[in-house]
Protein backbone atom coordinates (compact mmCIF):
# COMPACT_ATOMS: atom_id res chain seq x y z
CA UNK A 1 0.00 0.00 0.00
CA UNK A 2 1.64 3.56 -1.20
CA UNK A 3 0.38 5.21 1.99
CA UNK A 4 2.16 2.64 3.93
CA UNK A 5 5.15 3.87 1.89
CA UNK A 6 4.73 7.22 2.66
CA UNK A 7 4.60 6.88 6.68
CA UNK A 8 8.07 8.19 6.47
CA UNK A 9 7.57 10.52 4.49
CA UNK A 10 5.35 12.08 6.42
CA UNK A 11 7.40 11.92 9.74
CA UNK A 12 10.39 13.64 7.43
CA UNK A 13 7.76 15.92 5.67
CA UNK A 14 4.58 16.62 7.87
CA UNK A 15 3.13 19.09 5.74
CA UNK A 16 2.32 15.77 3.47
CA UNK A 17 0.01 13.99 6.49
CA UNK A 18 -3.78 14.27 6.20
CA UNK A 19 -3.62 15.50 2.65
CA UNK A 20 -6.63 13.35 2.03
CA UNK A 21 -8.98 13.48 5.23
CA UNK A 22 -10.22 10.53 4.76
CA UNK A 23 -9.29 6.95 3.14
CA UNK A 24 -10.52 3.75 2.80
CA UNK A 25 -9.11 0.31 2.74
CA UNK A 26 -10.11 -3.30 2.14
CA UNK A 27 -8.10 -6.20 4.27
CA UNK A 28 -7.36 -9.57 3.38
CA UNK A 29 -9.03 -10.71 6.36
CA UNK A 30 -12.22 -9.35 5.33
CA UNK A 31 -13.91 -5.83 5.64
CA UNK A 32 -12.77 -2.58 5.39
CA UNK A 33 -10.99 0.24 7.47
CA UNK A 34 -11.25 3.86 7.28
CA UNK A 35 -8.25 6.18 8.26
CA UNK A 36 -6.53 9.23 7.85
CA UNK A 37 -3.52 9.76 6.05
CA UNK A 38 -1.63 10.86 9.12
CA UNK A 39 1.42 8.68 11.30
CA UNK A 40 -0.53 7.28 14.21
CA UNK A 41 -3.08 5.12 11.46
CA UNK A 42 -1.03 4.34 8.93
CA UNK A 43 1.26 3.31 11.88
CA UNK A 44 -1.59 1.27 13.12
CA UNK A 45 -2.65 -0.59 9.94
CA UNK A 46 1.08 -1.64 9.72
CA UNK A 47 1.27 -2.62 13.39
CA UNK A 48 -2.18 -4.38 13.53
CA UNK A 49 -2.58 -5.35 9.84
CA UNK A 50 0.73 -6.15 8.35
CA UNK A 51 2.93 -7.30 11.47
CA UNK A 52 -0.36 -9.03 13.33
CA UNK A 53 1.58 -7.60 16.49
CA UNK A 54 -1.66 -8.98 18.35
CA UNK A 55 -1.41 -12.28 17.02
CA UNK A 56 -2.14 -14.59 20.42
CA UNK A 57 -0.31 -18.11 21.02
CA UNK A 58 -1.63 -21.12 19.81
CA UNK A 59 -4.74 -21.81 22.46
CA UNK A 60 -5.38 -18.43 23.71
CA UNK A 61 -9.16 -17.93 22.58
CA UNK A 62 -10.26 -14.27 23.69
CA UNK A 63 -14.12 -13.99 24.25
CA UNK A 64 -13.76 -10.60 25.38
CA UNK A 65 -12.01 -7.59 24.03
CA UNK A 66 -11.30 -4.33 26.51
CA UNK A 67 -9.46 -1.57 23.32
CA UNK A 68 -8.75 0.85 25.83
CA UNK A 69 -7.10 3.68 24.13
CA UNK A 70 -9.12 1.89 20.38
CA UNK A 71 -8.23 4.97 18.40
CA UNK A 72 -9.88 4.00 14.98
CA UNK A 73 -10.59 0.38 15.99
CA UNK A 74 -7.80 -1.15 14.03
CA UNK A 75 -7.10 -3.86 17.04
CA UNK A 76 -10.55 -4.00 18.33
CA UNK A 77 -11.10 -5.15 13.97
CA UNK A 78 -8.86 -7.45 13.86
CA UNK A 79 -9.48 -9.17 17.24
CA UNK A 80 -12.74 -9.38 16.34
CA UNK A 81 -11.78 -11.21 12.55
CA UNK A 82 -9.82 -13.69 14.05
CA UNK A 83 -11.34 -14.78 17.50
CA UNK A 84 -14.79 -15.36 18.44
CA UNK A 85 -15.31 -12.65 20.44
CA UNK A 86 -18.63 -12.50 22.36
CA UNK A 87 -18.11 -9.12 24.05
CA UNK A 88 -16.42 -6.01 23.08
CA UNK A 89 -15.60 -2.53 24.77
CA UNK A 90 -13.67 0.13 22.96
CA UNK A 91 -12.56 2.94 25.17
CA UNK A 92 -11.23 6.28 22.98
CA UNK A 93 -11.01 10.14 23.99
CA UNK A 94 -10.20 11.80 21.07
CA UNK A 95 -13.65 12.36 18.98
CA UNK A 96 -12.60 12.61 15.66
CA UNK A 97 -10.76 9.10 16.25
CA UNK A 98 -13.99 8.39 18.02
CA UNK A 99 -16.40 8.89 14.63
CA UNK A 100 -13.71 6.48 12.54
CA UNK A 101 -13.78 3.80 15.28
CA UNK A 102 -17.76 4.18 15.11
CA UNK A 103 -17.76 3.82 11.52
CA UNK A 104 -15.12 1.09 10.96
CA UNK A 105 -17.52 -0.96 13.72
CA UNK A 106 -20.58 -0.30 11.66
CA UNK A 107 -18.91 -0.82 8.39
CA UNK A 108 -17.66 -4.02 9.47
CA UNK A 109 -20.72 -5.41 11.23
CA UNK A 110 -18.73 -5.43 14.57
CA UNK A 111 -21.21 -5.28 17.45
CA UNK A 112 -19.00 -3.45 20.48
CA UNK A 113 -19.26 -0.59 22.88
CA UNK A 114 -17.80 2.71 22.69
CA UNK A 115 -17.46 4.47 25.22
CA UNK A 116 -15.33 7.97 24.61
CA UNK A 117 -13.23 8.50 27.39
CA UNK A 118 -9.20 8.09 28.76
CA UNK A 119 -8.08 5.95 30.77
CA UNK A 120 -6.08 6.92 33.93
CA UNK A 121 -4.81 5.62 37.33
CA UNK A 122 -6.98 7.45 39.31
CA UNK A 123 -10.73 8.62 39.28
CA UNK A 124 -11.25 12.18 38.49
CA UNK A 125 -11.17 14.85 35.55
CA UNK A 126 -8.28 15.37 32.87
CA UNK A 127 -7.28 17.11 29.93
CA UNK A 128 -6.30 14.43 26.77
CA UNK A 129 -3.57 15.67 24.62
CA UNK A 130 -4.04 14.87 20.96
CA UNK A 131 -1.17 15.83 18.81
CA UNK A 132 -1.41 14.85 15.28
CA UNK A 133 -0.30 11.53 14.88
CA UNK A 134 -3.67 10.16 16.31
CA UNK A 135 -1.90 7.76 18.63
CA UNK A 136 0.23 9.77 20.54
CA UNK A 137 -2.91 11.27 22.84
CA UNK A 138 -1.69 11.28 26.64
CA UNK A 139 -3.56 12.79 29.82
CA UNK A 140 -2.37 16.24 30.64
CA UNK A 141 -2.91 18.24 33.59
CA UNK A 142 -6.17 17.76 35.57
CA UNK A 143 -8.06 17.01 38.82
CA UNK A 144 -8.02 13.82 40.88
CA UNK A 145 -10.39 12.20 42.94
CA UNK A 146 -9.13 10.30 45.84
CA UNK A 147 -12.51 9.72 48.19
CA UNK A 148 -13.33 12.90 49.63
CA UNK A 149 -10.30 15.14 48.52
CA UNK A 150 -8.83 17.16 45.23
CA UNK A 151 -5.64 16.91 43.94
CA UNK A 152 -4.84 18.82 41.13
CA UNK A 153 -2.45 17.57 38.48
Amino acid sequence: MVDILAYRVIRVLPQFANVSPERRLTVRAGGSISYRRNRGDIQGIREVFLDEFYRLPPGITPRVVVDLGANIGLTTLWLNRHYEIEKCVAVEPVPENVRLLKKNLRDNDIDCEVLEAAVASFHGTATFVAPIDSNLGHLGGGRRHDGNHHHDE
